[in-house]
C-alpha cells in the first residue's frame, strides 16, 4: 500500500485542526395579519442552503493541500421551512354575565404547524480516499 500514500515508509497520518469555513444564503418571507373578527394570523417561509467543509468528523481529508474540495451542504440541513400560526375566538357564548357564558365562553383555538424539507441527519459513506484500510472517508450526503 506504500505506493498509494503520500508519505512511502508512514502509516495513516492523522491531521486535525480546529477550523471550518461555512456559507448559507437564504431567502425569508413573511405575512402577519392582526387580530380581527375573531381572527389571526402568520406565515413565515424560508428558503436556504448552506455549505460547510466540517458537518462530519473525517478522520481522513482526502487532499490536505484542497480542503475546498470537502466542502458540501451541511450535516443537519433543511433547505425549506414554512411555518404557520394562528389563533381563532370561538364565536358563540360572548355574553360573559350569564352562567353559561362565563364556563362556556372566550374560548380560542390556536397552533402552530411547522412544514420542512431536507434530512435529519447525514449518510456517509465506506471509500478508502487515502488507501490505508481505514474506511471514515467524507460523507457523501451532498453528493447529488
Amino acid at each position: 500500500m506504500n505506493y498509494l500514500r503520500p508519505y512511502a515508509g508512514f502509516a495513516s497520518i492523522q491531521e486535525e485542526e480546529n477550523v471550518a469555513s461555512s456559507m448559507y444564503n437564504g431567502l425569508q418571507i413573511g405575512w402577519n395579519r392582526r387580530f380581527a373578527n375573531g381572527l389571526a394570523f402568520g406565515f413565515a417561509y424560508t428558503l436556504s442552503k448552506s455549505l460547510d467543509n466540517s458537518s462530519n468528523y473525517k478522520d481522513i481529508v482526502p487532499d490536505t493541500l484542497q480542503q475546498k474540495q470537502s466542502l458540501g451542504p451541511i450535516g443537519i440541513r433543511y433547505p425549506a421551512v414554512a411555518v404557520v400560526n394562528y389563533v381563532y375566538t370561538l364565536p358563540f357564548f360572548h355574553d360573559q354575565t350569564m352562567l353559561t357564558g362565563k364556563l362556556l365562553g372566550g374560548w380560542q383555538i390556536s397552533g402552530v404547524n411547522q412544514f420542512q424539507t431536507g434530512v435529519p441527519c447525514d449518510i456517509g459513506t465506506n471509500n478508502d480516499y487515502a488507501g490505508d484500510e481505514i474506511r471514515n472517508g467524507p460523507s457523501a450526503a451532498g453528493a447529488t
